[in-house]
């Protein structure tokens, strides 16, 4: 899921298979995790990944009992989630708040990079280190704000060291601007044969055939540390400068520094330097290689899964019988006016006339009342009422259903009804239900929507008290070899 999201990013999705769903609010508000929470449903697992998602946004996915991972680059990423995610090399020193935060997911070891580049990493290791260096890759990001490919070319055009080959350079241009911004740039006459592309999908086929690259300190390093390109890097962003004094301290690549000190001749030297020290480059490679493995995102897919199915497990609804202790909870959430506008009787209910009629269900051995909880906090009702019928006739039992204001849009419904209408009829049929029928006010469509993804089909309309109402129906399978 993307707010509006670009054309780019669609493209994307469509050739990889994967869904996508636009968003029209704006990312981080509280409708925007309403809606996202709703598309998570009860058993949904949400990554983020950005820097718009604030404490509030947190909070109300977690009131909504949504599983949330944070995707992080630095300690100031925090908020209320499940488990936090933070690949970069430095982040094993990074302090989260285990309380906040869940279980944090730290370092290389969970570097989330695609398959491809494990695909690029397997193709690079059949071949010897380059020597001498022929291909040279140019990456410096999406976005790329303060230009720094046009220093980088800047620096391809300045007088090449004889000792140097003519390189052939290929420029990936970002989707922030594109190859076309660069055309009077390309160039087969100057000190070095220059092509400039881009956007691209993917830089995994650049770095398959790159001996070296020029980059910003971003995502892309995890990339080419898992390929094992030897790079020269500098900081372009704030947050990139702790990744490259990292890359740096463990040998990875060389730090040229923060953007401003970066000069196209200082680039140009190191470049030179990196492209004649072959035994250099080997030893950086096989350093980027151990550091990242391409593994990362399948253990930290593995250990997100185990922790949601343990806090799945914890978080599941259960249902109880219901108690006369029940009684100002069921009249509370009775008569909530959401609870009141989609009932046949819309008017509240006075707290006398529920203590009797609550009193008269929990005796009646026609009616299973059952309440529903979630680690030990009551979150709604469910009520099945035996219709009386004439003797041999098979008699349905009529369900009803309301959710405490507090735990609706998290797919709980579909949940509950599914569970109480097995409960029921686990303990009907003695009695000769031969299913179970819901009565649903059309406008109602949550509701509908719930009794449907619990296996009610609609079987028509009927009248009751003057309103209109669907009837859906539950019919339980009938057992092997029973005839019809």
């Amino acid at each position: 899921m993307m707010a509006n999201p670009p054309d780019f990013a669609k493209a994307l999705c469509e050739e990889r298979g994967l869904p996508m769903t636009g968003r029209s609010e704006a990312p981080g508000n509280a409708e925007d995790a309403r809606s996202l929470s709703a598309a998570a449903g009860l058993s949904g697992l949400v990554v983020l990944d950005g820097y718009g998602f604030g404490q509030a946004f947190l909070e109300e996915l977690q009131r909504h009992g949504v599983f949330t991972c944070l995707l992080a680059d630095d300690a100031s990423t925090q908020g209320p989630c499940q488990a936090i995610l933070n690949g970069n090399l430095f982040a094993e020193g990074l302090s989260y708040d285990p309380a906040q935060c869940g279980e944090a997911l730290l370092g290389p070891r969970y570097a989330v990079v695609a398959d491809a580049f494990r695909e690029a990493r397997q193709h690079r290791l059949k071949k010897p280190v380059a020597d001498p260096v022929k291909r040279v890759l140019v990456t410096m990001g999406g976005a790329d704000p303060t230009d720094e490919t046009s220093k980088v070319l800047t620096a391809l055009s300045l007088p090449r060291d004889p000792r140097l080959p003519r390189l052939s350079v290929r420029v990936v241009a970002g989707a922030a601007k594109s190859a076309a911004a660069y055309a009077s740039r390309n160039t087969a006459s100057g000190p070095h044969v220059i092509e400039i592309v881009g956007p691209l999908p993917t830089l995994a086929t650049e770095m398959q055939e790159a001996d070296v690259a020029i980059t910003a300190g971003g995502t892309t390093c995890l990339e080419l540390l898992c390929a094992g390109v030897p790079a020269l890097v500098w900081a372009v962003a704030e947050n990139q400068a702790p990744v490259a004094r990292e890359l740096s301290r463990r040998g990875l690549m060389e730090n040229l520094g923060w953007r401003s000190d970066v000069t196209a001749a200082r680039i140009a030297t190191a470049l030179t330097q990196l492209c004649l020290d072959v035994e250099k480059r080997r030893d950086v490679a096989r350093r980027q290689r151990e550091a990242v493995d391409g593994r990362g995102k399948d253990r930290a897919m593995e250990r997100l899964l185990s922790l949601h199915s343990v806090w799945g497990a914890a978080r599941a609804p259960v249902l109880r019988r219901a108690v006369p202790e029940d009684a100002e909870f069921v009249w509370r959430v009775n008569n909530d006016p959401t609870v009141r506008e989609r009932s046949i009787h819309t008017a509240p209910i006075p707290w006398e006339n529920h203590l009797d009629w609550f009193a008269g269900r929990l005796l009646d051995p026609r009616c299973l009342f059952l309440i529903a909880e979630v680690r030990g906090e009551r979150i709604g009702l469910v009520r099945f009422e035996l219709e009386s019928g004439d003797q041999g006739r098979s008699r349905e039992a009529v369900i009803a259903i309301a959710l405490a204001a507090a735990a609706r849009g998290r797919g709980l419904g579909t949940r509950l009804i599914a569970l109480g209408t097995e409960e029921a009829l686990r303990g009907s049929r003695a009695n000769g239900a031969s299913g179970v029928v819901a009565f649903v006010r059309p406008s109602n469509l949550a509701s509908l929507q719930a009794f449907s993804g619990a296996g009610y089909v609609e079987a028509g309309t009927v009248e009751r008290n003057g309103v209109t109402l669907r009837r859906l129906v539950f019919r339980p399978a009938r057992p092997a070899g029973s005839s019809s």
